[in-house]
């Protein structure tokens, strides 16, 4: 099996926490336009001709990537139309270059957005379907020159066979975790591709994908853990003092969040506001499907739990949320377990709390349970064992 990674929209959590972005563009150029178009139309020359010609062209593959070498890929999401919503597909995939037990492995994502009043973003949902194998190649030369990527007939009818021809490409030596030192490359470019069908087995949403994605940032690092692309300060310096971000004012979360189905609801800080996130994910050996949902709503919907000495009872409701329909309620007939005070952080202001913690049952209700709707399809809560945490912030 392997791991969930979600290829779409940096955007993921722009609700609950900091958007992620990142981008090669703008970077300068290590060689001259001119020269990296003709070294682009030669090699796309090159692969036209005929094996007895092409052994005559000169090879514009230099020394491969040195073994342990993390080699990854990310294309830029591309918007597409699907049964009249928006949704972004980006493709990601990684191989650890010559390492003993490393797979390639190859993910398609799709995810949408929905928007409140105003226009901000109030939602997010998104697919991933993965393909791990063996048999899969994914290779690279020094320099991220020959950058390629085939499936082979491993995943039938699935197929992904394409070439990064690269229009920019920085290289810097950096100092390895292991001692010595490497050579981390960074790429971008356009992909030259030959085949590309994703057959994701859910239907109306999303079928057969064949409209593959047309431009692409590749990553080749070798370990790194100062210098390289990125300049010269060191990755993991030690942080003298941290404090975690203040989280919610009550949480509930049922299932593990590193498992196969996990489900989060949680208040504010503030109490104004509330989310309700939910994931689910099934895998064989070599592929995987993953459904993931996150919305905010009004606290409204998630009233303040009922707790005493001996127990607890807490509401989730859904009213005006736009990715998750049902209600579910959380029961505990146990004692909390109450922590020490302990520090948070809110922006740059410091908060002392005292969480107390209830173990007990998350239920659906009856009659409406609490549903993520999927486009792919409704995924509705199933009794479980659950937590939830009340912080009770101190003046």
């Amino acid at each position: 099996m392997f791991e969930l990674k979600r290829v779409c929209g940096r955007v993921v959590i722009v609700l609950a926490v900091a958007a992620m972005g990142g981008s090669a563009a703008g970077a300068q150029a290590s060689v001259a336009p001119p020269v990296r178009a003709m070294r682009a139309a030669k090699l796309l020359y090159a692969r036209t001709l005929p094996a007895r010609l092409l052994a005559h062209v000169p090879s514009t593959a230099s020394v491969p990537l040195s073994p342990g070498t993390d080699l990854v890929l990310f294309t830029d999401p591309m918007r597409m139309q699907v049964h009249g919503l928006t949704y972004r597909m980006s493709m990601f995939a990684d191989t650890t270059v010559d390492q003993f037990g490393s797979v390639p492995e190859l993910s398609v994502g799709f995810d949408r957005t929905s928007r409140g009043v105003g226009g901000r973003i109030n939602g997010l949902q998104e697919h991933v379907y993965g393909f791990a194998s063996t048999d899969m190649v994914m290779t690279a030369d020094q320099g991220l020159t020959g950058l390629h990527i085939d499936t082979r007939r491993t995943f039938r009818p699935t197929r992904v066979t394409m070439n990064l021809v690269p229009s920019d490409v920085r290289s810097a030596s950096c100092r390895l975790f292991y001692g010595g030192t490497g050579t981390q490359s960074v790429a971008e470019g356009t992909l030259d591709t030959t085949a590309f069908r994703i057959h994701t087995g859910t239907w109306p949403y999303f079928g057969t994908v064949t409209t593959a994605p047309q431009t692409a940032i590749a990553i080749a690092d070798p370990g790194c853990i100062s210098g390289g692309v990125g300049g010269s300060a060191a990755f993991g310096r030690t942080v003298s003092r941290y404090h975690e971000p203040c989280q919610g004012r009550e949480s509930i979360a049922s299932g593990s969040p590193f498992g196969s189905t996990s489900w989060q609801a949680e208040v504010g800080y503030r109490g104004a506001r509330a989310y309700l996130g939910a994931q689910t994910e099934s895998s064989t050996t070599t592929n995987l499907v993953g459904h993931f949902a996150v919305a905010l709503q009004s606290a409204a919907g998630m009233p303040r739990p009922e707790h005493s000495a001996h127990g607890a009872v807490a509401k989730i409701g859904t009213s005006g949320n736009p990715m998750f329909g049902g209600s579910a309620t959380f029961v505990s007939h146990r004692r909390p377990s109450v922590s020490k005070v302990r520090v948070c952080s809110v922006g740059r202001n410091l908060r002392r709390f005292v969480a107390t913690r209830y173990r007990g049952t998350l239920s659906p209700d009856d009659g409406a349970p609490l549903t993520a709707l999927f486009d792919t399809g409704g995924f509705a809560l199933e009794r479980g064992s659950a937590s939830l945490v009340i912080r009770s912030y101190l003046r």
